[in-house]
């Protein structure tokens, strides 16, 4: 990924083939689509945030009562219940007989709000909202004495910050491919693996190192935009000319330029050690080689459990799946088996206490 991420990245075209890292002749666990699926119940709710509304579908298990519930925060840029990897995530939960509340992400689908003048803690927030509103409706089936939260990709960096923030009403924390690196160090080496997907020669690479240089100075402060603005025209008649224009904007005012800053200085693990719950953290050992710094990420997790004494979270990295932690099957996608069952007995031991 480029030095301003997009949701395209995390669009489902370009998801199912990043994924496609493997070859299995397994039915998919589940339908593609969890609306077309006859195990979940599907109930559409709204709740607020502040002034914000934000629109979401409770899933919970057909003719079984739901022995917990997670609310599932998206990846990074716009996302809703279109999701297909949310949406098979969200399956998997139901399947462990665990209600979802499954949301449009603020600014997506039904969901108000403006992405792009949002925080991370706002999106928590947004999180902490559907809790608020499920104690205060028991009618609706979802069990408020066992609540956890599942954060995909950037939501993974968003979970830490509710649970550190709730202890007392979060359970337990799921986070699938949430990398734990600070922003800035994050985007940088997303930034490469796009490089190198590309195939860029050295000639030209020198030159989106430098440009990325400039960007990093010019969020920072430490540099005026007319200093940044040659990066805008530098790659014109090259062969990059269409991908270099979408992640270096020519506009001062464009609204990346405000967003970004504060995801580069956030840092996860601040959060992590604060965040007493039993934890599940997976990762996809090729999502070393798309969005994520794996070995990083779980060294950083490691060193700062082992410093604070924390024992009681479990954190793995299945070496033949990507971002997803899906592989392609003959008519569709499976998530890798080993994910599954230890992530199906974490949950039982998390809801049967």
């Amino acid at each position: 990924m480029a030095y301003f991420p997009c949701a395209s990245r995390h669009g489902l075209a370009i998801l199912l083939l990043a994924c496609a890292v493997g070859a299995q002749a397994d039915e998919p666990q589940f339908p593609m689509d969890y609306r077309q699926s006859s195990s979940v119940d599907k109930t559409d709710i709204s709740y607020f945030n502040g002034d914000i509304q934000l629109a979401a579908t409770l899933l919970r298990p057909v003719n079984r009562t739901a022995k917990g519930t997670v609310i599932l925060v998206h990846g990074s840029g716009r996302s809703s219940r279109k999701n297909v990897w949310a949406g098979m995530i969200a399956q998997l939960f139901v399947s462990n007989d665990i209600a979802v509340v499954f949301p449009d992400k603020r600014g997506s689908g039904s969901s108000g709000g403006n992405l792009r003048t949002s925080t991370l803690p706002d999106l928590a927030d947004d999180a902490f909202a559907a809790v608020i509103f499920l104690q205060s409706h028991p009618e609706l089936g979802a069990p408020v004495d066992k609540i956890g939260l599942v954060g995909l990709s950037q939501g993974g960096r968003v979970a830490p910050i509710v649970a550190s923030q709730h202890p007392s009403t979060i359970s337990f924390v799921v986070n699938i491919s949430g990398g734990t690196a600070p922003g800035y160090v994050s985007i940088r080496y997303e930034r490469e693996n796009t490089y190198r997907e590309k195939n860029i020669n050295l000639e030209w690479l020198l030159r989106f190192r430098a440009c990325d240089a400039a960007v990093d100075q010019l969020l920072f402060r430490q540099i005026e935009f007319s200093e940044y603005l040659p990066c805008t025209t530098l790659f014109a008649n090259g062969p990059y000319a269409e991908f270099a224009n979408s992640i270096y904007p020519s506009d001062p005012d464009d609204w990346r330029f405000g967003f970004y800053p504060q995801m580069l200085e956030f840092d996860p693990i601040v959060y992590w050690k604060k965040s007493p719950q039993p934890l599940f953290i997976a990762f996809g050992g090729l999502d070393e080689l798309e969005n994520v710094p794996v070995v990083l990420s779980v060294k950083l997790l490691q060193d700062s459990f082992e410093e604070i004494g924390k024992t009681n979270q479990t954190v793995r990295v299945y070496p033949d799946v990507g971002h997803a932690l899906w592989q392609r099957s003959v008519k569709g996608f499976v998530f890798d088996r080993e994910f599954v069952a230890e992530l199906s007995d974490w949950l039982t031991l998390q809801t049967e206490k």
